[in-house]
């Protein structure tokens, strides 16, 4: 029926839940598994970042959401469940749903 579940982590205990769910519909679909994390721009801040404020913001944003993978994965792979794959990306604003239509089929492999 499903060759992989697609399945949004961003490190909440609600994502959390979310993935336990995924994972257990995978076991019984015999189904692989899909993480994304996704950051959606900077917030706007007053006074405002300079430049490399902002850089650095990103930065820890980044790496934060490699964590958040990384845990992630680290659940899938130890519950048995194959992951197809993973990936974190950062978008400058929020997409339309066109855009987000057009980002989820950029993300098959």
């Amino acid at each position: 029926m499903y060759q992989a579940i697609l399945v949004p982590v961003d490190g909440s205990a609600t994502a959390s839940r979310g993935l336990a769910e995924a994972i257990a519909l995978a076991k019984t679909l015999k189904a692989g598994i899909r993480l994304i994390h996704i950051v959606i721009g900077v917030p706007t801040l007053y006074p405002p970042l300079s430049a490399p404020a902002v850089q650095t913001l990103l930065d820890q944003l980044r790496s934060s959401g490699e964590s958040i993978l990384h845990e992630a994965t680290t659940t899938v792979r130890a519950a048995g469940v194959r992951l197809t794959a993973a990936w974190s990306r950062h978008l400058e604003r929020r997409p339309a749903s066109a855009s987000s239509s057009r980002l989820a089929r950029g993300l098959r492999t």
